[in-house]
């Protein structure tokens, strides 16, 4: 069996950590990321570790242009400590992305491109090399949610296969 491993952009909050959680129960390694150490990526790596699989987390700056440096790091952590070459999913998890608070009725357009359009595209261009042929590309985002009554639970989520 080939090990099989995720990177999951934002895996430390909301859909992004419960993604990773379930992958890791279904026997999925794990890559993370996480923007600031407020959002704990030590225990987030420990908790997925007490399901059976390997975890690791990796700072990423989503203000960059230029991915390739944080590819080169997805591509040691998979050599390192996963014994891979390639990545099974990229999934990338924009919902929190933008700090906009929760409550605001009115949507930053600009944030939402960049995070759901342009981020995707320089993601993607920078993992292709490390994506396994019958890899998935998924995107999910709440970011539409905000402003939204309290509860609403919609998300939009598209899936990209990479052509072999």
């Amino acid at each position: 069996m080939t090990n099989r491993v995720a990177l999951i952009i934002g895996a430390c909050n909301g859909a992004g950590y419960s993604t990773a959680l379930c992958l890791a129960k279904s026997g999925f390694h794990v890559i993370g990321t996480y923007e600031s150490l407020k959002e704990r990526p030590a225990d987030v790596s420990r908790e997925i570790e007490w399901l059976g699989v390997s975890a690791v987390m990796l700072k990423l700056d989503l203000s960059l242009m230029d991915l390739r440096p944080f590819a080169q790091e997805v591509s040691e952590a998979l050599r390192q400590t996963f014994k891979a070459d390639r990545l099974s999913h990229i999934i990338i998890n924009t919902g929190a992305a933008c700090d906009t608070p929760a409550a605001a009725v009115e949507i930053d357009h600009r944030c939402l491109c960049d995070m759901n359009i342009r981020l995707p595209h320089l993601l993607t261009e920078a993992l292709s090399n490390i994506l396994a042929d019958a890899g998935d590309v998924i995107l999910i985002s709440s970011f539409a949610n905000r402003g939204l009554s309290h509860g609403s639970a919609s998300l939009l989520s598209t899936t990209y296969r990479k052509a072999s």
